[in-house]
């Protein structure tokens, strides 16, 4: 019953990252990120009614680039009966797993700048 519309990518300011959900509402509060895995993927997050882990931080990156206050989660597969094709779950920011992803982006963004020197190094 929400309204939204398709996206592209959004770039946070101050940190060098960016993030293109599959969605965002028309008032920009919210985002979207969809899933269609395999069988077995998604059987695994109907019985555990929660966002995969290997997809946390990745709504979580959404919901920081936005500045959305919360990223529906979706996992879909035409397969199963109908009642069990859809799941849907809702992250809602919080501001200390915000900061702490944040943390996370920096911290490997410095990984990435000390790498590339290295390669530099090695292709001099």
């Amino acid at each position: 019953g929400i309204l939204m519309r398709e996206c592209g990518l959004f770039v946070y300011e101050g940190v060098p990252i960016g993030s293109s959900p599959d969605g965002i509402t028309l008032a920009g509060d919210g985002v979207l990120e969809i899933k269609c895995p395999g069988a077995k993927a998604h059987f695994a997050t109907l019985t555990a009614s929660e966002i995969p882990a290997k997809y946390l931080r990745q709504c979580l990156h959404h919901i920081l680039v936005t500045g959305a206050k919360w990223c529906d989660f979706v996992s879909y597969h035409p397969g199963f009966p109908e009642h069990l094709q859809l799941f849907v779950t809702r992250l809602e920011a919080d501001k200390d797993q915000i900061m702490a992803h944040v943390d996370a982006c920096v911290l490997f963004l410095h990984e990435v700048d000390k790498l590339e020197q290295r390669i530099q190094k090695v292709a001099a």
